[in-house]
């Protein structure tokens, strides 16, 4: 995963060097040890840099960004949905999941209504978020999963309306519960039985290779997301151009490497400064947005999202 991140990040300063940006790039290896990073520290290699990207890690970089000698050093974090501290400088460039469930719930309001079948299917540990949901469509239903994280098919049954849209909203992070609900719905989903599938986080749960794109296609399930899928021929200039570099097509990592490291390059070439290009405001380049707020603690969030939804066998942006 590091490796793959590293080579998005070394395609990014060779791409933004043949835009005449000069860029002195220093690479340390941490080897996930706090140890070798306080080394770094005390050698005061790091004290000269506009930007520090990572460690990949969030423990490692809430050491690094806890550092005094640092404090006045721009770091983001790259890669990890798992939140760290915000401290001054500190630039969280992955999205929230509060960020994220405030999005969707912006966009269902829009889109559903009560002329509309609206099913809430939330775990134990998702009581608020259904709770929430609950409010703002106050003629949902519940469906609440057995011990074992199982939907029981008569219930489902019995729930679904032929006449009317059904639009169900998920919300769990147990790859189990999201598999039997995904099941049972698109059972469900007939020339009848028109179903649809939401949720306001999609975890990590959701890439299970045992999950079908074809299903989830199916019941146009529709998400919140940072990035977006590169879903492009062999042949796309940017995927040609890297596999020439490096042997084989970018997976997600190797985008993300690019997309964070040619941003941050970008906005300090134009602005000098990376906390001035937040007048530049939202960016996007090959598969994610950046949209950066400051805290009042002098730390930055990406707010920059997508509203993705499956169809058949692609995945789509939700402009409106």
């Amino acid at each position: 995963l590091s490796l793959d991140f590293y080579t998005g990040v070394l395609f990014a300063v060779e791409r933004a060097s043949k835009r005449s940006v000069q860029i002195e790039v220093k690479t340390y290896d941490t080897g996930n040890d706090k140890y070798q990073i306080k080394k770094f520290i005390d050698a005061k290699t790091l004290n000269d840099l506009d930007l520090l990207i990572g460690p990949l890690i969030p423990s490692n970089f809430d050491f690094m960004s806890n550092q005094p000698s640092l404090k006045n050093i721009y770091k983001i974090a790259p890669l990890s949905t798992r939140s760290v501290e915000f401290r001054k400088n500190v630039f969280q460039s992955v999205t929230s999941e509060n960020d994220f469930r405030n999005k969707l719930y912006e966009y269902l309001e829009t889109k559903l209504d009560s002329t509309q079948n609206i099913i809430i299917v939330a775990d134990h540990l998702n009581r608020r978020i259904e709770k929430e949901l609950q409010a703002r469509f106050p003629w949902a239903i519940k469906i609440r999963p057995e011990k074992a994280d199982y939907i029981i098919p008569e219930l489902v049954d019995s729930l679904l309306i032929d006449s009317i849209p059904n639009k169900v909203i998920l919300e769990t992070q147990s790859f189990p519960l999201i598999a039997s609900a995904i099941s049972q719905f698109n059972a469900q989903n007939t020339q009848d039985r028109d179903v649809q599938l939401f949720t306001t986080y999609r975890s990590n749960a959701y890439d299970n290779d045992n999950l079908s794109r074809k299903v989830l296609g199916s019941l146009y399930f529709t998400y919140p997301a940072g990035s977006k899928p590169l879903d492009r021929p062999i042949d796309d200039p940017f995927v040609k151009s890297y596999i020439n570099r490096f042997g084989k097509p970018p997976n997600k990592e190797a985008v993300r490497g690019y997309d964070i490291t040619l941003d941050a390059v970008l906005r300090i070439a134009v602005s000098k400064d990376l906390k001035n290009s937040l007048d530049l405001g939202e960016t996007q380049y090959e598969s994610s947005r950046f949209l950066y707020r400051e805290n009042s603690n002098e730390s930055f969030i990406n707010q920059g999202h997508y509203i993705l939804q499956h169809d058949g066998y692609d995945i789509i942006e939700i402009k409106d």
